[in-house]
């Protein structure tokens, strides 16, 4: 068979545009073509109403073409889904059940179509970057979206190279997709920019992409959709479903071309970009149906009116350059990510509490195990918690019965980020062959024990480090089965007794030595040892679990320009003056206020000076 070129499809003729129903015959002849030539096609689906359009047209045709073919033609379909783990639980809901239906039409016609579906890795995930205190949620105002490429982008892209990898043959692969230039004028925009076209084109990886609604109408959508609702069209499913959602969520309700149709975007279910219409709309028209979500938009109003509420921010920067540390409002407190945590899981545990009444599944749930334990881990890690402060308060939701509100607040004025200020603290702790080397991502107690104890081994990196022999794989990871341990047998252990006196960043260590943390390949142990150990030396000068005071703090902190100008006087002199007045700054900070731990920190700094 010989392969398609881009010139092969969709040839403009001149003359009136032709109804949804042309353009449905337009579309299955395109594919026709496509299947005939031999090529796998790559469906990116949504669930959404133009990728549901797309996906239809593209398993009806594959029916067509392997019935009449007689079998000797069977195109292979791979059906892409990306699930942010935090979608809204309708949309999330209805994209589960359609699969089934996919599956249910591919086995009755014997087409060879398999489902592949995209999630976030761990480290990506919103729960775990936001309160795990990594990252801010992104506002309305930030022209990066980040949660768009941690939470699709990247996991697709890593699915479509899984996906491109295991078709590897002589026949290059059709990806077929469903954007379409009357979704919107930024839609536009973006398709025009990367030279998309109503047909086949090539993206600039080269490879072949089929746009095969881009030049449709909202009204040509749905007025294909509901001929598959009412049985005019074939389809995989009846799509009544799809439709209540738009009907129900859509503000606007137009006719186009003798058609009514609905417009209405729908977000995750922690979407802080702006107001959520569709979820407002949705608990507007039916509260019995939709209601389980209102907390989901409360929990939206909440984070969106504390975005310029800087005393939930965390001052301290998480990176010490040349001795100085940033003083400045950054990601969440620790105090906010223990509150977030807290409403979380109590949305979490109420939407179980439920699904049990009704005899039916969670709908959703924002902090899974792994999740959970992730956020433990990088609060110890980031020196905002120790103790297992996370696993403390999961117990006391689901065990003890606590429960967290959400607070009332009011949409803050816009205020201006406070200039940057900075802390000279010193660099002790990254002297080679100092104490500090025994609290990075290393266990001295497991390391006195015999080989025969099962625990841990060491190894040593290229620079010399010596480290714990940690499990190690394509990504950051919590191992499942390890996850389940922890929940199952060591929950008590780890709150009431392991995490109680020990430093913040013993809970991090240990998660390592259990084998429940998978870290990344390469260079990931030496960045978790550079932090454990700088960690372990802002806990001792107090600067960690907000164990300080703001005001008193700032008081010692110094303008870009004058820190300029000591580091300037600092290479043009022994630097003594400038670390005598480091140290005075840093012997009025608070110091940790646990005695064994402080006993701890003070023998492991010693050789900082202080």
């Amino acid at each position: 068979m010989e392969s398609l070129s881009s010139q092969d499809l969709f040839e403009q003729e001149a003359g009136p545009r032709p109804a949804w129903p042309d353009l449905v015959a337009r579309a299955r002849e395109v594919l026709r073509e496509v299947f005939n030539a031999g090529h796998p096609a790559i469906c990116a689906w949504s669930s959404g109403k133009d990728s549901t359009t797309t996906l239809n047209l593209v398993l009806t045709t594959a029916r067509e073409v392997v019935e009449q073919s007689a079998g000797a033609i069977k195109p292979f379909i791979v059906v892409t889904h990306a699930d942010p783990l935090i979608e809204n639980p309708e949309m999330a809901l209805h994209a589960r059940r359609e699969m089934e239906r996919i599956k249910a039409y591919a086995a009755r016609y014997d087409l060879d179509v398999r489902i592949e579906v995209a999630t976030p890795a761990l480290g990506s995930q919103w729960v775990v970057k936001v309160l795990g205190g990594r990252a801010l949620p992104v506002f309305a105002n930030k022209s990066q979206r980040d949660c768009t490429v941690d939470l699709k982008v990247v996991p697709q892209e890593r699915l479509a190279k899984k996906v491109l990898a295991q078709l590897d043959g002589e026949i290059a692969p059709v990806t077929v997709v469903g954007t379409r230039f009357d979704e919107s004028a930024g839609r536009k925009s973006r398709m025009e920019g990367r030279g998309e076209v109503a047909g086949l084109w090539q993206d600039e990886k080269g490879r072949m992409v089929l746009s095969l609604v881009a030049d449709w109408l909202d009204a040509d959508i749905w007025g294909y959709l509901k001929a598959c609702n009412k049985g005019e069209q074939e389809a995989f499913s009846d799509f009544g479903n799809l439709i209540r959602l738009y009907r129900d969520a859509s503000r606007e309700t137009r006719t186009q071309n003798g058609c009514e149709v609905y417009k209405c975007r729908f977000g995750c279910s922690v979407c802080t970009v702006g107001r959520d219409h569709s979820l407002e709309k949705l608990l507007e028209t039916d509260p019995e149906r939709y209601g389980y979500m209102g907390e989901l938009l409360r929990l939206q109003k909440y984070l969106v009116n504390t975005q310029y509420d800087f005393s939930s921010r965390t001052w301290i920067g998480r990176t010490i350059n040349n001795g100085y540390i940033t003083i400045t409002p950054d990601v969440y407190s620790p105090q906010m990510c223990e509150r977030l945590l807290q409403i979380c899981l109590t949305i979490d545990v109420r939407e179980k509490e439920k699904a049990a009444q009704l005899g039916i599944e969670p709908r959703f749930e924002l902090v899974s195990a792994q999740a959970l334990i992730a956020i433990d881990a990088l609060w110890s890690l980031q020196g905002l918690w120790g103790g297992h402060r996370a696993l403390r308060i999961f117990r006391d939701i689901y065990y003890r019965g606590e429960r967290y509100e959400i607070p009332e607040t009011q949409k803050p004025q816009t205020l201006k980020m406070p200039s940057k200020r900075y802390l000279y603290v010193g660099d002790g702790w990254l002297e080679p062959g100092n104490e500090y080397q025994f609290c990075g991502l290393r266990d001295v107690v497991l390391e006195s024990l015999d080989e025969n104890s099962q625990c841990m081994g060491v190894r040593t990196l290229k620079d010399g480090r010596v480290v714990m022999q940690a499990n190690e794989g394509p990504l950051f990871e919590v191992d499942e089965e390890a996850a389940g341990y922890v929940f199952g047998f060591e929950l008590d252990h780890l709150i009431d007794d392991f995490g109680k006196e020990q430093v913040v960043t013993a809970a991090y260590r240990r998660y390592v030595g259990l084998g429940t943390l998978t870290l990344a390949k390469g260079a990931q142990a030496g960045i978790v040892d550079n932090i454990l150990r700088r960690t372990t030396f802002k806990e001792r000068v107090g600067l960690c679990e907000g164990a300080f005071d703001l005001k008193d703090l700032l008081k010692k902190t110094v303008s870009k320009k004058e820190m300029e100008d000591q580091l300037a006087a600092q290479s043009d002199s022994s630097g003594e003056e400038i670390e005598r007045e480091a140290k005075r700054h840093v012997a009025i900070l608070p110091k940790s206020g646990n005695p064994a731990r402080q006993v701890q920190l003070d023998l492991w700094g010693e050789a900082s000076g202080f």
